[in-house]
């Protein structure tokens, strides 16, 4: 489309994105913000949901391939909410069946200011949209759309890509379809390849608390998020589906903040990269999220210093032994 992405990151004064590790994450807000800039910068105010209809399964990578090869739609929906966390955090998707014979593919995010919804919402609806009729056939049609924002502006073009009316102003993000269409069968399905799959997506989300474990789960949104050197309140609210004070005040009941469980996940997998000894310093400073080398060595020195403290503060406290 012509457009320099160097501007973007420009407009939010960040750095445009370095090489990352694999398996890095780019925070929802920003996302969202992007969506929105090439929209506006590219005068396309259909720029979100044109990119969400050019996705392809396989685009979603493991998690798409998962879907691929589950044996009926119905299936590949189970496994899409089971597995949401490993594609993608701080939204809120889900499915059901509704008892008047419909299901419904329901999405929402926390935390995006209003001005960067639309563009997010109507991408990835079309994503979920796209995906669904590549497992269930072309022929998959939702006989309604439902958004949050009220532009009906671009009713026109909604409708003519999703086939059917679209409501505006509704309390869901979400697309219905027959439920009939749960037992289609995916064409070229391999169990075989599922059960490798699922098996590995399981190994990588290894740790991940259960619901209502707040604490835990703040604790592996941080760990996932260190390589990344951007983790904040913000993304991790939205990765854990707190609002930013509701996670502050679910920390401060554990007599924590923010920062200081950073510090303390940060200490834990330094502990834990060590012990392996198959990293160098710089390694280990790029996966804790430290600009560099030096960056870790203060840390650490930090680190000891604060341990060696509450150690002599430990023996004070226990008073003089008794003779």
């Amino acid at each position: 489309m012509g457009l320099r992405p160097e501007h973007f990151f420009e407009t939010i004064s960040l750095p445009p994105l370095a090489p990352q590790p694999t398996g890095s994450r780019v925070p929802l807000k920003q996302l969202a913000r992007f969506l929105t800039w090439a929209a506006e910068a590219s005068g396309d105010d259909s720029f979100g949901l044109k990119l969400g209809a050019r996705f392809q399964a396989s685009d979603l990578g493991a998690y798409g391939y998962l879907l691929l090869n589950s044996s009926t739609l119905g299936d590949a929906m189970a496994l899409a909410q089971r597995f949401i966390d490993y594609q993608q955090q701080g939204d809120a998707f889900d499915w059901k069946i509704t008892a008047d014979g419909y299901f419904e593919i329901r999405y929402d995010v926390q935390g995006l200011e209003e001005h960067f919804r639309r563009h997010d919402t109507e991408c990835t609806l079309a994503i979920f949209h796209a995906v669904a009729q590549r497992l269930a056939g072309r022929a998959l049609r939702p006989v309604e759309v439902r958004v949050q924002h009220a532009d009906k502006e671009v009713e026109r073009r909604l409708t003519e890509h999703f086939g059917c009316h679209v409501a505006y102003g509704d309390r869901d993000n979400a697309l219905r379809y027959e439920a009939l269409n749960l037992a289609q069968p995916i064409q070229g399905a391999d169990p075989k390849l599922l059960l490798i799959l699922t098996q590995y997506v399981e190994q990588e989300l290894e740790g991940l608390p259960p619901p209502g474990d707040d604490l835990g789960r703040i604790r592996w949104a941080i760990r996932r998020g260190l390589s990344t050197g951007r983790v904040n309140v913000e993304m991790v609210g939205q990765q854990c589906r707190l609002g930013t004070r509701t996670l502050q005040r679910r920390l401060a009941g554990y007599g924590l903040t923010f920062s200081g469980l950073v510090d303390l996940v940060r200490q834990e997998v330094d502990a834990e990269l060590k012990k392996s000894g198959h990293r160098s310093q710089s390694e280990i400073a790029e996966l804790l999220g430290f600009g560099d080398a030096s960056a870790l060595s203060k840390a650490r020195h930090r680190w000891r210093r604060d341990a060696s403290k509450r150690s002599v503060q430990e023996v004070t406290s226990q008073g003089s032994p008794e003779r």
